[in-house]
């Protein structure tokens, strides 16, 4: 009789429990959690059925990790419940055994009073008498040997039949002897056609196929329930059955391998997963074992690649470890890459002839006091592109002097010159510059031909020389210490000499009907230029030169007569001569107005980033401002003889000396 039953069946979870119980259970046997500190067999047992903690009701008990209700002792748990295989119909002495209409289950086997249509019972057996050789027209009456039964009659002969052992058999549907003489089907089989169909014992029909309910996950308890994807069939009941086993979504997971349930249900790994861990990049899996290929001496680069002895694993690639720090095996000899030139900086790469190796990489061999800067030797003690060491740019304006930038008078001692210095020609229009070595330079008309020329003062002694001649009078001059040339205005065009007055080159007409006047040089990264040559045009337009492509690039204009410019620091001073101004002009072209003046500005000069010196002409007077470069005040500080009219006044300022050209004098100094 059946005591329950089960609708339908659910697979088991052995993943419930929490993920530190899982972790643990990793060393119990087979089917077994941590529960309670203990390896607990959740497939029986009653307390922890199925997961940790989940118990069965009284009247229950855990049958394959679910709570089930009690058999008796004389039961037999089967697919649809507890079940008296000695008196169940339906499971007559083994589950699944189900005994023919008319039949009872007795003692575990089918029996009773009712036969099939067109049989009888002779003693223990329905029989067909109407052709039943034992039991021909009635129980017991036995035919001949070698005779059959027809119609209920025996008759001489098989006939249709076959003789096996002298009893005439049907193989078509003769159990015993089931297509030929001597086969036996197994029990619960049928002959049908001469072959022996059903299932073994143990085993149920399922369409096609025999199979059995308590193992297979295809048909596990009945035919009509499939287990999950990686379910297992126990008892049939599905569940999961094993160590690290876990319900995840609609199947079993391994949660100590599967990378997409690593150490829990949805927990992805983007590598491999080693016994619930996660092994990934940079890491990677190399057997069981989790290792580093950018440093493990075993796997080095790549799993089971072992460096050899004497070698270590770095960045994934073996190297010797016996040379010192800066050496190299090359050629399987350690060498100095720091200065070896057939290996410099790395094995194999050799330097030039004439060149060494230095701190791994190539240098010219330098003569001293010259050094390596980048692709050329130079002297730090006079370069200003490498003042001191590599790379350490003068600002515009000053030199390199014993390693170090300065103001190109910063060391000239000029009070034993004795001045006034008389010099020959007309000075209605004169400039004046200098060198790093002492020496000025004054660019006037000469005498009244409207010629230019240009004088050398020597700094230490003060003897005068006329180095070059301009084709009209010098109206600006400056002297450029990246080349070591002179750079003049002179009436329409740019002229440069040597300090020697050698190689004299007057450029093309570059304006026509104007005049340039004052000049002075940009500083570094001044409006995108340079050391480039500003120049003050009578028109008023601020033009720029580069001196290695002379060709003019109007800078800004301003509309009214410029006399002058200089620069402190990155600040442009412009002397608008008519407007009787010192104007400031921005790197972006903004202009303003530093000082308003009673007379009108010539010429200009700068102590950087202290005060501005003007030169003007009142009534055929001379007169030399200073203005402070914050505020704009100027206060008057000498009375000089100056040119009437409206063309620049030589002044220079060096190491607190302002240099000024007077009209019939020369060339007068003011001490500060």
């Amino acid at each position: 009789m059946k005591r329950w039953f089960l609708g339908s069946l659910v697979g088991l979870s052995l993943g419930a429990c929490a993920r530190d119980s899982l972790v643990d259970s990793f060393g119990c046997p087979e089917y077994q959690l941590v529960c309670d500190g203990a390896c607990t067999d959740v497939s029986r047992d009653s307390s922890n059925c199925g997961t940790c903690g989940s118990e069965c009701s009284a009247g229950e008990e855990c049958l394959a990790g679910r709570c089930r209700e009690q058999c008796d002792e004389r039961e037999t748990l089967c697919a649809d419940g507890c079940a008296d295989i000695l008196a169940d119909d339906d499971n007559c002495g083994r589950c699944g055994n189900e005994c023919d209409p008319g039949q009872s289950c007795v003692d575990g086997e089918c029996n009773g009073m009712g036969c099939p249509r067109g049989q009888q019972r002779c003693g223990d057996e329905c029989v067909d008498t109407t052709q039943d050789a034992d039991h021909c027209g009635e129980c017991f009456a036995e035919c001949a040997a070698g005779n059959r039964c027809e119609n209920s009659v025996c008759e001489a002969g098989c006939g249709r039949r076959t003789d096996c052992d002298g009893r005439c058999v049907n193989l078509e549907n003769s159990e015993d002897n089931c297509g030929e003489c001597g086969i036996r089907c197994d029990a619960g089989q049928a002959c049908d056609n001469g072959i022996c169909s059903g299932c073994p014992d143990g085993l149920v029909r399922c369409g096609e196929e025999c199979v059995d309910l308590v193992t297979d996950p295809d048909h596990c308890g009945s035919c009509e329930f499939d287990c999950g994807p990686a379910e297992l069939c126990s008892l049939g009941v599905c569940g999961c059955f094993g160590p690290n086993l876990s319900i995840c979504g609609d199947g079993c997971a391994d949660l100590g391998s599967d990378p997409n349930n690593c150490g829990s249900c949805g927990n992805v790994c983007f590598g491999t997963c080693l016994e619930g861990a996660c092994c990934a990049s940079p890491l990677a899996a190399c057997g069981e074992e989790c290792v580093d290929l950018l440093s493990s001496e075993l796997n080095c680069g790549s799993c089971d690649n072992a460096c050899g002895p004497g070698m270590s694993c770095i960045d994934g690639a073996c190297y010797y470890v016996e040379c010192p720090a800066g050496y190299m095996l090359c050629s399987d000899e350690c060498v100095d890459v720091l200065s070896d030139p057939n290996n410099c900086g790395l094995c194999d790469s050799v330097c030039y002839p004439g060149y060494s190796c230095e701190a791994g990489a190539c240098r010219a061999n330098c003569e001293f006091p010259e050094i390596w800067c980048g692709t050329t030797c130079t002297d730090p003690e006079t370069d200003p592109d490498n003042c001191g060491d590599c790379s350490f740019v003068c600002d515009q304006g000053l030199v390199c002097r014993d390693g170090a930038c300065t103001d190109p008078g910063e060391s000239c001692n000029f009070s034993k010159l004795g001045f006034p210095i008389e010099l020959n020609g007309g000075m209605s229009v004169s400039d004046i510059t200098a060198d790093e070595d002492c020496n000025l330079y004054v660019g006037m008309e000469n005498g009244g031909d409207h010629q230019g020329i240009v004088y050398k003062i020597d700094g230490a002694s003060g003897d005068v020389q006329a180095i070059a001649n301009f084709p009209e009078r010098v109206r600006g001059l400056v002297y450029r210490p990246t080349d070591g040339k002179l750079y003049g205005t002179s009436l329409d065009r740019l002229v440069s000499v040597g300090t020697d007055g050698t190689e004299p080159v007057s450029f093309d007409q570059s304006v026509t009907g104007e005049f340039l006047n004052g000049m002075t040089l940009s500083p570094d990264n001044w409006a995108g230029w340079d050391g480039y040559l500003v120049v003050a045009q009578s028109t008023g337009d601020i033009v720029v030169y580069d001196p290695d492509s002379p060709s003019p690039e109007v800078f800004v204009s301003l509309g009214t007569f410029i006399s002058d410019v200089e620069f402190s620091g990155k600040q442009l001073y412009v002397a608008a001569h008519d407007d009787s101004q010192i104007l400031k002009v921005t790197p972006s072209g903004a202009v303003s107005t530093l000082a308003k003046l009673d007379c009108n500005p010539d010429g200009l000069a700068v102590e950087p980033g202290v005060q501005l010196f003007a030169s003007c002409t009142v009534n055929n007077m001379g007169y030399l401002y200073t203005i402070d470069l914050d505020t704009g005040e100027y206060a008057w500080l000498a009375s000089v003889s100056l040119s009437s009219g409206w063309a620049p006044s030589g002044l220079l300022w060096q190491n607190g000396v302002l240099f000024v050209v007077e009209e019939n004098t020369g060339l007068n100094a003011v001490f500060l």
